[in-house]
């Protein structure tokens, strides 16, 4: 695999499951892989995001920061600094604290869980803010108002949430959006301009959606979007079918920009683009990596990020980047474990190998890109 987990706990236990007795590990300066790996160039775009966004974002952070306060003080989350992590496994321990306490006690612990589910909302509405606009932000407030939840209701009747939806409106008239939209689209016509062919990854359907739509004002650009199978309110998924018409429409060259969601990442028959571009980075390397790899099969590629400044942007892109380091180190770790555990059962067993004392199940590979099936 090109991306095994970061974890060393999920990294054990495949290699316990499927009965592994050895790693080979290869990176691109390997000798007998250099000669077969294509040059990929990657680079990144960074933008500022206007006055109006960062004014949004402070409200935004004052609103997270009041809910988070009342997780920290009952012992929650650890500290103001919360990821979204922490706030989703907070309702858990609020719902084992509810199973705990006397009957007149749990109101304390009824209002701590519509903390979490307020903080939970606002820290969405943040990242989308940041990485994605102010249309996106709006589509979300208005999903909110629509689902008529007792935490959507309090956050919406909300002084501070009025004004942040009051700037946003204006905004949105005004036709002021995200700055990485315009970037994107600069680049993606000089791309096209230059006779070659894109995959953008976004992670928001409704940003793929957007994208798509804006794209198709521009001569000799032809984009198609690319989701999944799974539909919701005014955005229908796409069949297998209809997904297997537009990637042979993108391979005869019918269409020259794939616009997708991460249902592009791995495991379709995709053809090989001269660029990637991608609307915001993710915190997964293993993402990451999948997403890099739908260029510089067959020849020299780039990859291109597109980062707000001072935002969740960066510290995705970090994270990944940790994340990735982290697999390499990990799988050098278990590699020297794995020669002393070999070295010692040789010592006690005189020649009998790991092999020998491991039943091995029958594993079936399915290589979907090249069409074949290998039975061991």
């Amino acid at each position: 695999t090109a991306s095994p987990s970061s974890d060393k706990e999920k990294m054990n236990e495949i290699i316990n499951t499927l009965g592994i007795e050895n790693i080979e590990i290869r990176n691109e300066t390997s000798p007998d892989v250099k000669p077969y790996v294509q040059e990929v160039d990657i680079s990144w775009i960074s933008v500022k995001l206007p006055d109006k966004f960062l004014e949004i974002k402070k409200l935004l952070e004052i609103l997270l920061k009041k809910e988070v306060t009342v997780l920290k003080d009952l012992g929650f989350v650890s500290s103001q600094e919360v990821n979204k992590k922490e706030i989703l496994d907070a309702v858990i321990k609020i719902n084992n604290k509810l199973k705990e306490v006397p009957f007149n006690e749990k109101s304390i612990y009824y209002n701590a869980l519509k903390s979490q589910a307020k903080a939970l909302k606002i820290h969405h509405a943040l990242e989308l803010l940041e990485t994605q606009g102010i249309s996106p932000l709006l589509s979300y407030f208005k999903r909110m108002r629509e689902s008529k939840s007792r935490s959507s209701s309090e956050l919406l009747s909300d002084k501070t949430v009025i004004k942040i939806l009051t700037i946003a409106d204006n905004l949105s008239q005004e036709g002021i959006e995200h700055p990485k939209l315009s970037k994107l689209f600069e680049l993606v016509v000089k791309e096209i301009n230059n006779g070659k062919n894109l995959i953008i990854f976004s992670h928001y359907r409704d940003t793929t959606m957007r994208i798509v739509k804006e794209l198709k004002n521009y001569q000799g650009v032809r984009a198609e979007r690319f989701v999944g199978q799974a539909s919701k309110k005014g955005d229908e998924g796409l069949s297998q079918k209809k997904q297997k018409e537009i990637i042979e429409k993108f391979r005869s060259g019918e269409f020259n920009v794939l616009v997708a969601t991460s249902v592009a990442e791995e495991g379709l028959d995709i053809p090989e683009v001269d660029m990637v571009i991608l609307f915001e980075p993710v915190p997964s390397a293993i993402r990451s990596i999948q997403r890099r790899g739908r260029t510089a099969r067959k020849r020299s590629g780039e990859v291109v990020i597109l980062m707000a400044e001072k935002t969740r942007d960066e510290g995705y892109y970090w994270a990944s980047k940790k994340k990735e380091n982290q697999m390499k180190n990990t799988v050098m770790e278990i590699k020297r474990n794995f020669k002393k555990s070999d070295q010692m059962v040789t010592e006690e067993r005189g020649q009998t190998t790991l092999k020998d004392l491991i039943s091995l199940p029958e594993i079936i590979a399915d290589d979907r890109e090249d069409k074949r099936v290998l039975k061991i």
